[in-house]
């Protein structure tokens, strides 16, 4: 991805969780990391399956921390046509509560979280996600988190799938790692 488009996909996610600064890369001005944060920046490692076709599939996302999973305070999956928001498939889970979240169909803000591995059901008119089934496991400097994803009639086609990880004082900026053509 080119330079400018990281920082314009960065900007767009710091917009969204009040990032102060959309450049992953600290500058004279930077405020140091929390207390207990590892200095790095998290990587996107894969997700699995990275290309198909199906209304429902369980996709497995990995991240990694230099300083560990645990530095790693969220993990968001994106099924979109260019990084939009609207209209989108946008999944986004956090270590801390493990909880998981749909954003809205205007994509402005999140529908209620729900906690995984526990009944309850998070949709929008593009997809649904039974918390029940999401999983996540940390071990040594990976995060993986099994996201099963029904898409709704609300949303067919060729998407991208994009993901991006976040921790303390860094974030991956929008990383594209698939496409999924939902029939």
């Amino acid at each position: 991805m080119p330079r400018y488009s990281a920082l314009l996909a960065g900007a767009f996610f710091c917009a969204l969780i009040g990032c102060s600064s959309p450049d992953p890369a600290p500058t004279a001005n930077s405020a140091p990391p929390a207390a207990g944060a590892a200095v790095g920046t998290p990587e996107i490692v894969s997700i699995t399956p990275d290309a198909g076709s199906a209304r429902s599939q369980r996709f497995e996302a990995i991240a990694s921390h230099p300083g560990g999973a645990g530095q790693i305070e969220n993990m968001q999956v994106l099924f979109d046509i260019g990084i939009r928001g609207a209209d989108a498939c946008w999944v986004d889970y956090r270590p801390a509560s493990q909880t998981v979240a749909l954003r809205t169909d205007d994509g402005n803000s999140w529908l209620a979280a729900r906690p995984i591995g526990q009944p309850g059901v998070v949709e929008n008119r593009q997809c649904a996600l039974a918390a029940q089934n999401v999983t996540a496991t940390a071990e040594g400097n990976q995060l993986k988190v099994v996201i099963p994803v029904s898409f709704k009639d609300g949303m067919r086609g060729d998407r991208d799938v994009y993901v991006i990880a976040s921790s303390a004082s860094a974030h991956t900026g929008w990383i594209k790692k698939g496409h999924w053509t939902i029939p």
